[in-house]
């Protein structure tokens, strides 16, 4: 019988040490776990809406005038709500319309970046107390997501438990640790967040004095456009108000609404069922895409099998949702998207609408011209559309050429017609 229970003793040691053994390494692995974290926002909270009576050309000054007219109108109702302006680097925290507190912002999204903090008006979102960035690979605590990819949060450490270094964060809104508990505790789901941001250069004379002396060529698009994208200044004006269909400005926004709601570091596996009927031989079956990947196809290939992938990150209605509520977001007031491909005619916009959309790239999506400086895609009745975007010194030219016989033919003489001194080529 001693022997037995000697046995038994000896049984639930080992037990207990295998079920210890277990726990600790079941322990580390929750410790080491990365996980792939999306959070959906819908479009219609998440973008700044421009107003039809939103006059000038521009998008900072629309931006400038929104927030603070937001601010007021917060502040009047007395709302709780949270101020952040990426110029001076604070955050402020208005409660019931009066000031709570104020906190030093450490960190924000590096300039010209794929990961820039992008301003506008938006609501919080989900809220994470210790959120993981499947970016940046680290821990992020008492993170307050205000749109898409993007949070406020504290300082972010690593698996190992060791701080990141001071510097530019992945886009978001880095705070001391000790402030973003705070925020936490302050936030709720809803709770307006203001984030201002503004653009300045230096004063530019005009680009081209337009006084009889320089006649525009004969093009045979139905539209075309010079635009200085840094001053707003519009050069060469033919039917720039005018409707007309095009492919390219569907992918060109799908590749900007996606850059800033999906990481894009994020991978999906490419399947035969995603691409429907469309079979251009871009896209391998099988094969893993990172989100950076589909938007070069989209832009330099004008892949739509590249455009339904990438819209299987979530799924195509909620992408087409963002692609229209970013065109209101950035006043085109003329644009409307029906489908994410752009092979429908309906999804129509004018040359206006399309250099509202550069303008804004250039200023907070700029890598997405380094894909690609030049699109190009189909209009009506087989005509050629073409965008291009030239950065020479301080200034950004926008040339698009719409409903044209010979798109490369128009480009090539409106860079003559400008002439050699401003660089192009």
């Amino acid at each position: 019988m001693v022997k037995k229970h000697k046995v038994i003793i000896v049984l639930l040691v080992l037990a207990l040490i295998l079920t210890v053994g277990a726990a600790a390494f079941f322990w580390l692995k929750i410790e080491q776990f990365e996980p792939e974290v999306y959070y959906y926002v819908p479009p219609e909270i998440s973008f700044v809406y421009a107003s039809e009576e939103t006059a000038g050309y521009g998008f900072e000054e629309y931006i400038k005038d929104k927030i603070m007219v937001e601010r007021l109108r917060l502040i009047k109702e007395k709302k709780s709500f949270v101020d952040v302006d990426l110029r001076s680097m604070k955050l402020v925290l208005y409660e019931e319309g009066e000031v709570f507190k104020i906190f030093d912002i450490q960190s924000k999204g590096k300039e010209g970046s794929w990961s820039e903090t992008a301003p506008g008006a938006y609501f919080v979102g989900d809220k994470v107390l210790k959120h993981f960035s499947t970016i940046a690979r680290v821990w992020m605590p008492y993170a307050v997501q205000f749109y898409g990819n993007f949070f406020i949060h504290g300082w972010p450490y690593t698996r190992s438990g060791h701080d990141l270094a001071l510097g530019p964060s992945g886009g978001c809104i880095r705070l001391l640790t000790a402030d973003a508990a705070v925020v936490y505790e302050f936030t709720e789901r809803g709770m307006p967040v203001l984030v201002f941001d503004e653009k300045t250069s230096s004063p530019l004379s005009a680009l081209l004095s337009l006084d009889g002396e320089s006649v525009p060529p004969e093009l045979s698009g139905n539209s075309a456009m010079v635009a200085d994208l840094v001053t707003g200044e519009i050069v060469l004006s033919k039917e720039i108000h005018s409707e007309f269909f095009t492919d390219v400005a569907a992918r060109g926004m799908l590749a900007l609404a996606a850059s800033e709601i999906v990481s894009l570091e994020k991978r999906i596996i490419a399947r035969s069922w995603m691409t429907e009927k469309v079979k251009e031989g871009v896209i391998v079956y099988g094969r893993s895409y990172r989100l950076q990947d589909l938007i070069g196809l989209l832009l330099e290939r004008s892949s739509q099998e590249a455009a339904l992938v990438l819209s299987r990150f979530v799924n195509p209605e909620y992408f087409l949702a963002a692609m229209n509520a970013k065109a209101g977001a950035i006043g085109m007031h003329n644009t409307r998207f029906v489908d994410i491909t752009g092979s429908s005619q309906e999804n129509i916009t004018t040359l206006f609408d399309m250099a509202r959309m550069m303008r804004y790239i250039k200023d907070y999506r700029g890598f997405l011209f380094d894909v690609s400086s030049q699109w190009s895609g189909k209009g009506e009745d087989n005509k050629e559309t073409v965008f291009k975007i030239f950065e020479t010194g301080d200034r950004a030219i926008f040339i698009g050429i719409a409903d044209s016989e010979n798109a490369q033919a128009d480009l090539e003489k409106i860079i003559v017609w400008l002439g050699n001194d401003l660089g192009l080529k």
